[in-house]
């Protein structure tokens, strides 16, 4: 089929995908903010814990995809 039949019979070629679902965000600011902070605070966590296996020295392995400490400290 040509374009100019596709033109002539006004079909309407559009990528574009009927069946999507729309997604609204109904949260407050207020609970936004609530989880900006909750994941400063797993941040500042998990900061002071990183820096603490340095300050001991322990020494990481990988397993399964996960940093985890050894058994044998220095």
């Amino acid at each position: 089929m040509k374009r100019e039949e596709l033109e002539e019979r006004d079909y309407d070629l559009k990528a574009m995908n009927p069946n999507k679902q729309v997604v609204v965000d109904t949260r407050t600011p207020e609970e936004l903010l609530g989880i900006i902070e909750a994941k400063g605070e797993e941040i500042w966590w998990l900061r002071g814990a990183s820096s603490a296996f340095v300050a001991l020295r322990v020494p990481l392995r990988y397993a399964k995809g996960r940093v985890a400490p050894c058994a044998v400290l220095p």
